[in-house]
């Protein structure tokens, strides 16, 4: 027998029922699609604490459309498909009618989650996106929740590790994946910089590659956590970025570098009274806005703007043409410098 569980805490709901949903789509000519999946995370009764996910096992024997939970891993090549279904021939086949002809075996997820006793969070283990097709097989195998609590280095910043994955897709192309994050003493007490790895190897090399050379990338990235990240800066400044911040980096047989970057650098002192200071600094606020770059591209895209007093002006932007002093863009509202024992003094810069 089986009952309904929080995936997150492993409690039994009181209430409800796990239902398994079978579904069959005929379609003409022998065409076919199977879909089992079960509605919810559940524990069988007789094994308590251990929660199990099955989610979208598919059976398609269609060639006109695919289930809709179906999907291709990130490192699936159309390419070798089109050529494993064609027999190695050419074929004119569009990549959109190709994925509708996929046919073969999907699972989305299959999981095992063991007793949060056994651990501050609930650690598990499973397998996502196995597909069984003409191009091969592929498979990704993780364990999850290792150290989702930041671990102290003793050298000042703290480290956690969420994931740690290996699999292959389509029978040639292997990987070995981790993320977690990282706290430092600048950052928020719960806030982290998330980061992620991977490690790629196999496949078809770029064009012009050295005979024998293999296809081996490292691809990290970081970005804030879903809350975004404020980072104090010596009391006199705070960087806020928002939470679609990245910046990629890839080496090895490709290398790309890339960064998309969203948030506020703020100039402002809070701790005057504190330090019993006499002077005080208020500038305006500089907002980035999806400022990005990538080495596949040219130039940099975004806008930055400058706000003060609930009105913004564009400093930059991709479309506008940039100004600048020494090759840097600057266009400032004003500076106002305040002396607080005698008398009170402003400077206004126009724009550059």
């Amino acid at each position: 027998m089986m009952v309904p569980e929080n995936a997150a805490t492993g409690a039994i709901s009181s209430t409800g029922q796990v239902s398994t949903i079978f579904g069959t789509e005929i379609r003409r000519g022998d065409q076919f699609i199977i879909n089992l999946t079960f509605d919810q995370p559940f524990q069988f009764v007789d094994l308590p604490g251990f929660g199990f996910t099955v989610n979208s096992a598919v059976l398609d024997f269609s060639e006109a459309a695919n289930h809709p939970s179906m999907n291709f891993p990130s490192l699936y090549s159309l390419e070798r498909l089109r050529s494993s279904i064609s027999g190695g021939t050419s074929s004119t086949m569009t990549d959109a009618r190709l994925v509708n002809a996929w046919t073969g075996f999907f699972l989305r997820e299959l999981s095992l989650r063991l007793p949060k006793d056994l651990a501050s969070a609930r650690p598990g283990i499973g397998i996502n996106n196995v597909l069984i097709d003409p191009s091969g097989f592929s498979i990704e195998a993780g364990v999850y929740n290792i150290w989702s609590t930041p671990q102290n280095s003793g050298q000042g910043y703290s480290l956690s590790l969420d994931t740690f994955a290996v699999g292959v897709v389509q029978s040639t192309v292997g990987f070995i994946r981790l993320s977690g994050g990282i706290k430092l003493p600048v950052f928020k007490e719960d806030q982290t910089l998330r980061y992620g790895a991977a490690l790629t190897f196999g496949g078809t090399p770029p064009e012009g590659s050295s005979p024998g050379s293999q296809n081996v990338n490292l691809i990290f990235t970081i970005r804030p956590d879903r809350t975004g990240l404020d980072i104090p800066m010596w009391d006199i400044a705070k960087i806020v970025l928002d939470p679609s911040t990245r910046v990629n980096l890839s080496i090895g047989t490709n290398f790309e570098f890339s960064f998309a970057l969203t948030g506020n650098v703020s100039f402002a002192s809070s701790n005057n009274a504190a330090r019993r200071s006499t002077t005080s600094m208020n500038m305006p606020s500089i907002r980035v806005e999806n400022l990005r770059f990538s080495t596949r591209e040219s130039g940099i895209k975004g806008a930055i703007s400058l706000s003060m007093d609930g009105s913004n002006r564009t400093l930059w932007s991709q479309a506008s043409p940039q100004k600048d002093v020494s090759g840097f863009p600057i266009n400032l509202d004003g500076i106002n410098i305040a002396l607080t024992d005698r008398f009170t003094k402003s400077m206004i810069l126009g724009s550059c």
